[in-house]
């Protein structure tokens, strides 16, 4: 048995020798500090786990495109902006409120996606559909916009 003092010994690769700062506001600070202790870690493991699970989450690479009606111009004022759309696939019908996310590649190729943000206490979710032509095409200036900026028609 020995009699070293301190932590136990660990193989390099499963180290944690890094130390990865970040300054916080005391309000953060206490929240972070908060959300850990109330799933039952300490503070450096809770901030492990939820930096590699926000790390691991990456969404998939845009889906690039041509379009024979989007410029660059109306692609860049869709950013950001509020969408109601009607989408059918595999059988489905799928209608909601969403914010556009847009893209221009160096070919000038285009990338229109809608982003779905559930908000729950601790958590939210993000449901991401990708625009293909021809629904490009159909997305207009919403008629209401004190429900949505823009519309996608089903």
């Amino acid at each position: 048995m020995s009699n070293k003092v301190g932590r136990p010994t660990v193989p390099k690769d499963k180290a944690k020798s890094v130390l990865l700062g970040a300054q916080l506001s005391p309000t953060e600070a206490q929240n972070a500090a908060n959300e850990a202790a109330r799933v039952g870690r300490d503070k450096s493991k809770w901030m492990r786990d939820t930096i590699n699970r926000e790390v691991h989450q990456k969404p998939p690479p845009p889906h690039f495109f041509k379009s024979a009606t989007i410029t660059i111009d109306q692609l860049h004022e869709m950013s950001g902006k509020s969408i109601e759309f009607t989408l059918r696939g595999n059988g489905r019908k799928i209608h909601g409120f969403g914010k556009l996310f847009t893209r221009q590649s160096g070919d000038g190729e285009i990338s229109i996606d809608i982003d779905v943000i559930e908000e729950g206490v601790h958590q939210f979710t993000v449901t991401r559909f990708w625009l293909l032509p021809p629904n490009d095409a159909k997305i207009i200036k919403h008629p209401d916009p004190t429900k949505a900026e823009y519309l996608l028609p089903e």
